[in-house]
């Protein structure tokens, strides 16, 4: 219908409606997207105008909101940094500028600091030192080691952890405090008397290449046995509860490992509550003619219920076994100790730290008892029962409480256990610090007022001793005890030329480590200066790690010299990670075997070695095998025995590694081994070697029962020298349990285990199912029964017969079996006979009734009568229940009566069965006549897993972990990462049209960044075949999960549409608990899928 409008006003009023109507729209295009909506429970996905994820806001799988970038591109390339010398270090700075950009980007999260020792360095996460966080640049100020050149490179690092290419290097120095050749030469050879620095008086590495003449170390400077002027010295800050066992303590009472801010000694402390006797782990050989000196600081922080408390310190004796208690009447107990230190000394809280001290030197003539009181001055020490052979520290504390006694903290800060040096008159016959710079006049110790011997080390407070104190040539020889002056009793630069007598510092007048390197002048000690047999192989510092191999990575002038001696050998860059490496030459007109001499050091027979070396072949090399071996040298240098290792199949192109122990050790006569490189029957291409190490394995014999530990781990050996327990890297391990000799349990390569008695206090799996899950899959058998001997008799009103209850678990299905004799009063009608369900309330015949039967009478004699009926839990309803029986009869004779009854040994039975798990009903009506609806089935199938991969940075395929899954992250090289797992067409046809009961997945985790494990984070995929780029479904559940465990779990929450095809492992989420690999397809325990469904 048209409406003309008439006059002036119709047409005003629809210009101001048109004008209103276009307001309005205008209004709604300008206003913000989505301004009305929220994130409810979950997060939302961005993606850019192609479609690539970007990104995720909202609530993440940790439960923290945030955004998280995804596949962000690089930051650009900083400019090249500023780099200024500091005092032991570099500050860099950053002028916020890129050198390929204009702008900096809006993710830009930092500038990473790169320091490197060569200009060509790749910046990586070892080399990161520090980081430049403002936008607009900064500066850091870097503390370094050494004052070698260095090299400084940016990279830059947005929000999403993705970095960019570095920038220039720059390098610069750090800036030497104090020049060494001002503190060097202080000690000249006209102060050194003839044969006054002997092995003894050398510190460990104090005799560098700068401090020998060349043509010093001669052959008859070599050899000797480690010296006995060792001090021995036992610390425990009480940092390792390993260290400690309880030996008895009242109810309520604890002993525990803390840390702590206010300890003196270290960072933590043990704490006592309530009587406790605690001995350290730690057993110390006992030597009779050593003085030891046992030290414990306590302090009591509250005071127990008694009081004011107590405490015993002391030594625990042990016999030569290693485990039988020694007391000091000689019993096997650690009551009635050697409590030299203290005895039932007082502790109250005011008293503070405080430090108990007692001696211990010899051992009592047999058949006496040890000293059981303390003994705190070394000139009268206590001794240790008889057959004590080692020692251990012993403590009873808050002791005053009695056994029963829970209240009162005593706090240990440290144990010690040292080995004393001792004279008739020397340091511990004063009490340390009492005789103090501040208590002597100028000049007052001059070599005329000090009786010869008179002050040892001890006697003088660290530092007291300066150049001002001392006059000028009054420290004479004579005036000086063995081992009087210490390292620490000197201050820096107080000893000077002028204050020392030619030939006044002789070898009894040097302590053991007082001559250290920094007190050595360049080049003052020569072959005059050392004693024959003095520098022995244990006086020689090779490195620091144990390695026999100098420069095992060829980058220093002594791999230069190396590869001088041969023409075929050559240091090349770079290395495996590192800047230089060693190559031979292999080319030969005729198979030639090539090696090359590493290192010699002292040996001696029964040793064995660990060797190792990273080898790269070239692509063109011809040849047999690569080689690392041990040529065992007899003391004339003649060959008495090679232990070799070698590769059973060289792999040409990338850099390998050779590891392992030669079965073969050192023979007998054995003083020195010589380690080689090589490769063998070779005719053309190279060989590099990198990374070369040579250790000597630790023994505890070289024959028959024994322990060998090595780099590659640990193997121990029984008494025919057969090989009982390993635990190694890189072959099998395995571990068998012996009992006098014979194997009672073992746990082979494979992770198979066989044992006598096994007792599991947790959850027992068996192929990652649960034993009790497996168990739910079989009937549990009776859960009621009664047995009828009474009869009962009904006419025609129904009468109750017996009742039976149970519990009903609505997961599981049942069988209710009645069963006896009716016996009706004549024959005819029918006996009917009841099933009725009460519940948890007392049953009546009006109760339900859930079952009956109904047999006829045709004669009046005895029969056999059956009521039996299938119920599913949820049927009954979970909970109790109370069933009764009942029964009449009907349509017979007038007055006509019916008794149900078992007698003798033939009773009657009312029983009720589990018989299983829950069955869905599938069954359909069929008249017979065909149908065109099948009848449903139950199925339960289990599929394996078809293919599996991970995805770098929830992105990209990452080909490098093959078919493992990898979840989490761990760096920026793979950002965050994903896996997904498929399954086989199989499942799609299979669940098409079923309707899905359970799914589980079966998982084996092989490692978690924690060792205690960590949290699967499951999801579902429709990805029929391995996908190029990471999706997956964002509905997720979290799963614990311990390492190398695999087991199946219930994941029916998140699968449970039949379009899933399978599932990714996705914590999207930097937290490092879920950072984890699963193994995947073709891996032994590969991803399994069970689906129970019907269809």
């Amino acid at each position: 219908m048209v409406k003309i409008l008439e006059g002036s006003t119709g047409a005003a009023d629809f210009a101001r409606t048109l004008h209103d109507l276009t307001r309005r729209v205008q209004a709604l295009e300008r206003s913000t997207q989505a301004s009305h909506t929220s994130i409810e429970g979950g997060a939302m996905d961005i993606y850019d105008e192609t479609g690539e994820l970007k990104g995720s806001v909202g609530v993440q799988p940790d439960g923290g909101v945030a955004l998280v970038p995804v596949n962000p591109a690089p930051p650009p390339t900083p400019t090249a940094p500023v780099v200024e010398p500091v005092l032991a270090g570099l500050v860099v700075g950053w002028d916020g500028t890129w050198a390929d950009a204009y702008d900096t980007p809006s993710d830009f999260a930092l500038v990473q600091v790169h320091v490197g020792t060569a200009a060509d360095f790749v910046p990586s996460l070892a080399t990161q030192v520090a980081a430049i966080t403002a936008q607009a640049g900064g500066s850091t100020t870097i503390a370094l080691e050494g004052y070698a050149p260095r090299w400084v490179r940016l990279v830059g690092q947005n929000t999403g952890q993705a970095t960019g290419p570095p920038s220039a290097a720059v390098p610069g120095t750090p800036r030497q405090a104090v020049g060494q050749d001002l503190l060097d030469g202080i000690i000249g050879e006209v102060k050194l008397a003839k044969d006054a620095v002997t092995s003894a008086k050398i510190a460990l590495g104090a005799v560098t290449d700068a401090a020998l003449a060349a043509g010093a170390v001669t052959m008859n400077a070599l050899g000797g046995a480690l010296a006995d002027g060792v001090t021995q010295r036992y610390v425990d800050a009480m940092g390792d509860p390993k260290a400690w066992q309880v030996l008895n303590q009242a109810a309520g009472a604890s002993w525990e490992h803390l840390p702590a801010t206010d300890a003196p000694t270290g960072r933590t402390l043990a704490r006592a509550t309530g009587y406790t006797v605690v001995r350290g782990t730690v057993q110390v050989p006992y030597d009779p003619d050593v003085l030891y000196r046992i030290s414990v600081r306590v302090r009591t922080l509250t005071g127990s219920a008694s009081g004011t408390d107590t405490l015993y310190i002391g030594a625990l004796g042990i016999a030569a076994d290693g485990i039988t208690l020694v007391n000091r009447n000689g019993a096997n107990l650690y009551a009635s100790g050697h409590y030299v230190a203290a005895s039932n000394a007082v502790q109250p809280p005011s008293s503070g730290w405080r430090v108990y001290t007692g001696y211990l030197r010899g051992r009592a003539a047999p058949g006496a008892s040890g000293t059981g009181g303390t003994a705190t001055d070394p000139r009268a020490p206590g001794v240790m029962h008889a057959d004590t052979r080692f020692i251990s520290p012993l403590l009873f504390l808050n002791f005053a409480s009695g056994t029963t006694g829970g209240s009162g903290v005593m706090d240990v800060d440290a144990v010690t256990i040292e080995v004393l040096k001792t004279g008739v008159v020397d340091s511990t016959n004063l009490v340390v610090g009492s005789v103090t710079t501040a208590a002597l006049a100028t000049d007052a110790v001059a070599a005329g007022k000090i009786s010869a011997d008179a002050v040892t080390a001890r006697e003088i407070k660290a530092g007291a001793v300066n150049t001002v104190a001392l006059a000028a040539g009054a420290v004479t020889t004579e005036k000086l005890t063995a081992l009087a002056v210490t390292a620490e009793k000197i201050a820096a630069l107080a000893v000077t030329a002028e204050k020392i007598d030619a030939l006044a510092v002789t070898t009894d007048k040097l302590a053991v480590n007082a001559v250290t390197a920094t007190k050595i002048a360049a080049g003052i000690i020569d072959a005059t200066h050392v004693k024959a047999g003095a520098l022995s192989a244990d006086r020689l510092s090779i490195g620091t790690d144990g390695n026999l191999i100098a420069d095992p990575s060829f980058e220093g002038a002594t791999s230069v010299q190396r590869a001088e001696a041969s023409p075929y050998w050559s240091i090349v860059s770079p290395g495996n990670d590192t800047p230089k490496a060693l190559q031979v030459d292999a080319t030969s007109a005729t198979a030639v075997d090539r090696n090359l001499a590493l290192t010699t050091a002292p040996a001696q027979p029964g040793q064995k070695v660990w060797l190792s070396a990273d080898y790269l072949l070239s692509a063109n090399w011809s040849g047999s095998r690569v080689v690392l071996f041990a040529r065992w040298l007899d003391a004339d240098g003649a060959i008495v025995g090679h232990s070799t290792i070698s590769t059973s199949s060289p792999v040409r192109g990338s850099w390998q590694q050779l590891s392992g122990v030669p079965d073969a050790a050192a023979p007998a006569g054995t003083t020195q081994v010589r380690v080689f490189c090589a490769t063998a029957a070779s005719t053309v291409g190279t060989v590099t070697f990198d990374n070369v190490s040579c250790r000597i394995v630790l023994a505890s014999s070289a024959a028959g029962a024994r322990a060998e530990l090595s780099p590659q781990g640990l193997q121990l050996f029984d008494d025919a020298g057969d090989e009982a327990v390993a635990l190694m890297t890189g072959r099998p391990n395995y571990l068998t349990l012996s009992n006098a000799g014979r194997p009672v349990s073992t746990i082979d390569q494979n992770g198979d285990a066989g044992f006598s008695n096994l007792s599991v206090a947790g959850t027992l799996e068996i192929a990652g199912d649960p034993l009790s899950r497996i168990l739910n899959q079989y009937g549990r058998g009776l859960v009621a029964v009664d047995y009828m001997a009474t009869a009962v008799t009904a006419a025609s009103t129904e009468y109750g017969y017996v009742e039976l209850a149970f519990e009903a678990d609505s997961s599981r299905m049942y069988r209710v079996v009645f069963d006896c004799y009716a016996d009706p009063s004549e024959a005819g009608g029918e006996i009917v006979v009841a099933l009725r369900d009460g519940g948890a309330s007392t049953p009546s015949i009006n109760s339900t009734q859930i079952q009956s039967v109904i047999r006829p009478c045709p004669t009046g004699r005895w029969d056999r009568i059956r009521l039996e009926t299938i119920r599913s839990g949820a049927a009954f309803g979970a909970g109790l229940h109370r069933l009764l029986i009942s029964f009449w009869v009907r349509d017979g004779p007038a007055g006509q009566t019916v008794r149900l009854f078992g007698a003798g040994p033939y009773p009657g039975i009312f029983y009720i069965e589990d018989i299983g798990p829950y069955v869905p009903e599938t069954g359909v009506y069929n008249t017979g006549g065909g149908t065109a609806t099948p009848t449903k089935k139950n199925y339960t199938k289990t599929y394996a897993a078809s293919w599996s991969g991970s995805y770098a940075n929830r992105s990209s395929y990452n080909s490098y972990y093959g078919n493992q899954c990898i979840q989490g992250y761990y760096s920026s090289t793979n950002g965050m990462q994903a896996a997904l797992i498929g399954f086989p067409a199989a499942l799609t046809s299979d669940l098409s049209g079923a309707v899905i009961r359970k799914v589980e997945l079966y998982l084996y985790y092989e490692h978690w960044y924690y060792n205690s494990g960590g949290t699967a984070v499951i999801k579902a995929h429709k990805h029929a075949s391995r996908p190029s780029t990471f999706s997956c479904d964002s509905e997720f559940i979290t799963i614990p999960w311990s390492r190398n465990q695999g087991k199946w779990v219930d994941i029916t929450s998140v699968f449970d549409s039949t379009s899933w095809r399978g599932v990714a492992l996705d914590p999207n989420s930097t937290t490092q608990t879920y950072y984890g690999r699963a193994r995947g397809v073709g891996q032994t325990y590969p991803p399994q899928l069970r689906v129970t469904y019907t269809k």
